[in-house]
């Protein structure tokens, strides 16, 4: 691929060294909004597993919009997101708990459920 369409990787590499200075208050603010929405979503999606494993009628109720939640894809959720609470951290930080809160419901809940009950 010669080198005006795709750079080689030591031309990426000394870009990346380069420029560090500049990305670096970037990839903060990213980390932040990544791991509170992590958090956020992981706290909601452990609750909900504990809720729908402890009362079977709670997920016959959540597991439609689950189920909503994990097929929709985020590129249709931004847009959304962005017109209702603006360019900030809100709505990246949302986007990161409702991608990561379903997930980690449903894999919170197998766990629960295979929990051998005399080891509780």
């Amino acid at each position: 691929v010669p080198h005006y369409i795709m750079p080689g990787p030591s031309a990426i590499a000394y870009a990346l060294y380069d420029e560090f200075p500049l990305i670096a208050p970037h990839l903060g603010y990213t980390l932040v909004e990544l791991v509170s929405g992590f958090s956020i979503g992981a706290i909601i999606g452990l609750v909900m597993a504990a809720v729908i494993t402890q009362f079977p009628f709670a997920e016959k109720i959540v597991a439609p919009y689950i189920l909503i939640l994990v097929t929709t894809p985020m590129l249709a959720l931004v847009p959304l997101l962005i017109l209702r609470f603006g360019f900030g951290y809100t709505p990246r930080i949302i986007a990161v708990a409702l991608a990561a809160g379903p997930m980690v419901m449903i894999n919170a809940a197998t766990g629960f459920r295979r929990v051998d009950s005399a080891k509780i």
